[in-house]
């Protein structure tokens, strides 16, 4: 088997929050390596895909790099990159292979976003004890391929399936906590647990991780449809600031993520309106996540408007839901008090000021699109978990 270096001479990802290419960096070949050194290395890490290629890309870090300490594990990633190594999938899949099929304890976090979700990765670290990596965007990534024809991207389902297995086994295997830095890699070194936080889109590929990780628990968080979609719209420009000049680039990277709004979009025959897009995405996240209950899968939902109403009640389910200890109070305060996204294009304070752009005329419109496209869920859905009071 072989492997390339490549150093970077630049990188030039097109904002913050894009989801993870192999054109996000310009490098030069810096000849062959061991491809060994993606399993062994502690700080080499998987970042993406190169579909046109068929290589997995990872980025090689500076010694002592904590990669899990950031809000967002692929933004760490990027910042923190210094090389890449490439590695051909057929290379991919058998190092993979020679990974101890025993995992530490797993818990899949997914969500709709704009939920609570990064807060509760926080708690299942700082309270319970786990090893969080929040947002592995190699996932995402996945649900793109996963939409993309054979013919444009060469990757049939049966291939898209077997990568997910294999970065799975890569990236939440024990030997991937060389990604900790100094006395944190020594403190969780012994860490039995893993809590992995996914971005919203890839609940896509829930049903897939779970026939390759059917012992994981599972957690979802979800929100009323009317407050996410006012979230939602208030944040997109942070996620993509093309959206100022134009809706259709954006749904055509957005179609590839959430497949329902590629095929409304389609019946349509024109660009949808941000509400209608917005609708394609809740509906079919969170259709996904009644999928995954009825599939028999034992999935513990979280919902935003009860967890800020009773946060403390809520934590301690979600904790001993996935066989966590609860933490002390005075970790618990702190946890509840800092903005878990601090740092980013999403923290609270640089999301203050935007504008609502949701009216009621809007909301109206939301409702609509959400019962024409489903009569599975409805804006008001509750997934119950059986708590008392």
């Amino acid at each position: 088997m072989t492997a390339r270096r490549l150093v970077i001479e630049d990188k030039v990802r097109p904002y913050p929050l894009a989801l993870v290419a192999p054109d996000h960096f310009r490098a030069r070949d810096a000849g062959p390596v061991d491809p060994a050194v993606v399993v062994e290395a502690p700080n080499v890490s998987l970042y993406c895909l190169d579909p046109v290629r068929r290589e997995a890309v990872f980025v090689e870090t500076d010694p002592g790099v904590d990669l899990t300490a950031a809000p967002f594990f692929f933004e760490a990633q990027y910042d923190a990159a210094r090389a890449l190594i490439t590695v051909g999938f057929s290379e991919l899949h058998d190092l993979a292979d020679q990974v101890p099929s025993e995992h530490r304890r797993l818990i899949l976090v997914y969500s709709i976003g704009r939920c609570g979700s990064t807060l509760i990765g926080r708690a299942l670290a700082r309270l319970g004890g786990a090893t969080l990596l929040s947002e592995p965007d190699v996932f995402t990534q996945l649900v793109a391929l996963r939409a993309g024809s054979p013919g444009a991207d060469g990757l049939t389902p049966d291939d898209v399936s077997h990568l997910v297995r294999s970065c799975a086994r890569l990236m939440f295997a024990p030997p991937r906590l060389g990604w900790l830095g100094g006395s944190q890699a020594r403190r969780l070194r012994g860490s039995e647990v893993l809590a992995v936080k996914f971005r919203s889109f890839v609940i896509e590929l829930a049903e897939v991780l779970h026939a390759h990780l059917p012992v994981a628990r599972v957690v979802f968080a979800y929100r009323h449809a009317v407050a996410w979609t006012r979230s939602t719209l208030r944040a997109f420009g942070a996620y993509d600031p093309s959206m100022a000049q134009t809706l259709a680039p954006a749904q055509d990277r957005l179609g590839r993520l959430v497949p329902l709004l590629a095929r409304y979009r389609a019946g349509q025959g024109r660009v949808l309106t941000p509400v209608e897009a917005m609708a394609c995405q809740w509906v079919s996240q969170m259709e996904r996540a009644v999928a995954l209950r009825k599939a028999g899968v034992a999935m513990h939902a979280v919902r935003y408007e009860d967890l800020c109403a009773r946060p403390r009640v809520q934590l301690a389910a979600l904790l001993a839901h996935c066989g966590l200890p609860t933490g002390s109070s005075v970790v618990l305060d702190r946890v509840l008090a800092e903005d878990s996204q601090a740092g980013t294009t999403l923290a609270r304070d640089r999301l203050a000021d935007l504008d609502d752009a949701l009216d009621e005329s809007a909301v109206v419109e939301l409702k609509r699109v959400i019962a024409e496209l489903s009569h599975i869920v409805t804006p008001d859905l509750i997934l119950h978990n059986g708590l008392s009071g």
